[in-house]
């Protein structure tokens, strides 16, 4: 949550100093907004459930801070569709994307420790949360990619954040198997190919963020 409001900032200052075009800011801060609105949902379930008062405050600020960044993301949005930015798509970059939501749609079922997947747990429940926040950074990712023909510079700031965001679930997940979930210590693949999967998007969004800023300057 910490990493979503400084990556806000960073952008928000960044749009308004030139520094980033209003495209790029777009998909940032929606794959962000969205993302963490999902956790936030999710943070206030495991709150009321498990936590007291203050944690489901707390949450609910989060939850605020999440529809505030998506709507400034949608505003974004609606500034820069009037603005073509198209620009070729690379086949190659197409691949790295799909090779990373692949990956990260698999580390849904792999198991994360010793007895559990991230979809098992949605039978369980009371985990069920831990799921669905992936499950919709998959869906972002396809956007992105569906996006690339047609919006480049959107695109690739969706496909930075969510793999960002994304990796850094996944690097949770590890953590938590390690000290936290079923056997401590007992740390299995899912989370290992949820981080690749994020990093590999990541990478995506970076490639055609600079690649569509050379065409530009071109």
């Amino acid at each position: 949550m910490i990493a979503a409001a400084l990556a806000s900032w960073y952008v928000l200052r960044g749009l308004s100093r030139d520094r980033i075009s209003t495209s790029s800011a777009a998909g940032i801060l929606v794959a962000v907004g969205a993302l963490t609105f999902v956790a936030s949902c999710g943070l206030i379930k495991f709150s009321i459930e498990r936590l007291d008062a203050v944690p489901i405050v707390l949450s609910v600020v989060v939850l605020l801070g999440a529809i505030a960044i998506l709507a400034a993301g949608v505003a974004c949005m609606q500034a820069s569709s009037r603005v073509a930015d198209v620009i070729p798509v690379d086949p190659g970059a197409l691949l790295l994307g799909l090779a990373g939501v692949g990956l990260t749609f698999a580390a849904l079922f792999v198991n994360f420790d010793g007895e559990s997947s991230l979809w098992s747990e949605v039978g369980e429940r009371t985990s069920a949360e831990f799921f669905f926040e992936p499950a919709v950074a998959v869906v972002a990712m396809l956007v992105g990619l569906v996006a690339l023909g047609s919006r480049p510079k959107f695109a690739a700031g969706l496909l930075l954040a969510i793999g960002a965001t994304t990796a850094l679930h996944f690097l949770g997940v590890i953590f938590a198997a390690w000290r936290a979930i079923g056997e401590v210590g007992d740390i299995r693949a899912a989370g290992f190919i949820g981080l690749l999967g994020g990093l590999l998007v990541a990478a995506d969004g970076a490639f055609v963020r600079g690649f569509a800023t050379r065409q530009q300057a071109a």
